[in-house]
């Protein structure tokens, strides 16, 4: 299926009824109230839905829809963020509801008809008319739309006033934390999810890393051998548990995300354990060599912050050519010189690879008229083919 089909009126058949709220408040207080708990509290609850989440993997029973507890989840991480239910508040995410995003977005509309429906393929022209109306409070999208957004704000065409944005589905850097400070004068903080195990967590307003949701899933970072990794150390990977009742009960399900935790609890008093960074997809890593010949793996994301901060660069995408090759191509924002952002993406991939000691022998910038976004989430594709 072809996502862009979303845009010319399509209506796909797997679209969520929206939920009655009265059906979700009484899980939400319970939510909420899970907030206050002490972390040896926690930890006694999820040791027993833990327990209970075996048991019925074990005996493959059907359980009720696991849609009220999802969203309730959602709702209390919108409280997390400080966003108050009755905000002007909306997602600009993934065109097809195969992803959370879609799905998520949704249930943010919580079923009025005035908020608009927009995806991140959505023609650009038609999401500034959209929101220039709306004029929403709070915005969840993914850190590259909210560099978009803010080229269009520079330019005029856009004028709104968010107050926040939750970054969601990529990489959030520095970069667009301090981007949408000076353009909106609006906090960004980072939300995290996945497809399979829904939302897993989100940062408090004081943006000190993203809370995991453990009430709901037991979180592991690990390494290749699946063996537990120390907090202040990336992972190799994540494995999920879900605790929730649902018919498709996940099990220590492998996600090829490298994340890691923080090892000091948050300032809110919150009990959940904290993600320190997340770095993106296991799969965004590059072998290059050091300069004794030895291999070395560098994730992609390392190479993230120094690009986005290039002025002019709205887009970009590495590909490795060979062992010692890399070619980065660039998208140039309408009236900045190509040549001088061409060079500036030199300079700066230059400078990272140098401080972690990689040996380059080559390294080419091309510019281009277009990079595709990837898959059915249309997400920015970090590293591409040849």
């Amino acid at each position: 299926m072809n996502p862009a089909s979303a845009e010319s009126g399509y209506q796909y058949p797997l679209a969520l009824p929206i939920l009655d709220p009265a059906q979700v408040q009484p899980v939400l207080a319970e939510l909420i109230r899970r907030d206050g708990w002490s972390r040896g509290a926690l930890l006694d609850f999820q040791r027993q839905r833990l327990a209970r989440a075996l048991r019925h993997a074990a005996a493959a029973s059907p359980y009720y829809r696991q849609a009220i507890g999802a969203v309730a989840n959602m709702l209390r991480l919108l409280r997390m963020l400080g966003t108050a239910p009755q905000a002007r508040t909306l997602g600009i995410g993934a065109p097809t509801p195969l992803h959370i995003t879609n799905r998520a977005f949704a249930e943010l509309r919580g079923g009025r008809s005035d908020v608009p429906r927009l995806s991140v393929l959505t023609p650009l022209a038609d999401v500034v008319a959209a929101l220039n109306e709306y004029q929403p409070e709070n915005i969840f999208t993914y850190p590259s739309y909210i560099r978009r957004l803010a080229e269009e704000q520079d330019a005029g065409r856009l004028a709104i006033r968010p107050a926040r944005f939750v970054s969601t589905a990529e990489v959030l850097t520095e970069h667009v934390r301090l981007l949408a400070g000076q353009t909106w004068g609006a906090q960004v903080l980072n939300g995290y999810g996945t497809t399979e195990a829904g939302m897993l967590g989100t940062e408090c307003d004081l943006a000190a890393g993203v809370h995991i949701v453990e009430d709901m899933v037991v979180f592991e970072s690990v390494d290749e051998a699946s063996r537990p990794v120390v907090p202040g150390t990336p992972g190799a990977k994540v494995l999920v548990t879900t605790l929730y009742d649902s018919p498709l009960r996940l099990i220590r399900y492998e996600i090829s995300d490298v994340v890691t935790l923080e090892a000091d609890p948050c300032p809110c008093g919150r009990p959940y354990r904290r993600l320190a960074s997340i770095d993106g997809r296991r799969e965004d890593t590059l072998t290059l060599l050091a300069p004794d010949g030895r291999q070395l793996r560098l994730h992609a994301g390392r190479l993230r912050a120094p690009l986005d901060g290039v002025p002019g660069l709205r887009q970009y995408q590495l590909v490795q050519r060979s062992a010692d090759s890399i070619l980065v191509r660039i998208m140039v924002r309408p009236g900045a010189d190509s040549g001088a952002v061409a060079a500036s993406t030199r300079s700066a991939v230059e400078h990272e690879i140098r401080r972690v000691g990689v040996r380059l022998g080559g390294l080419a910038i091309h510019v281009v008229d277009t990079i595709e976004r990837r898959g059915g989430a249309a997400k920015e594709c970090l590293v591409g083919a040849v």
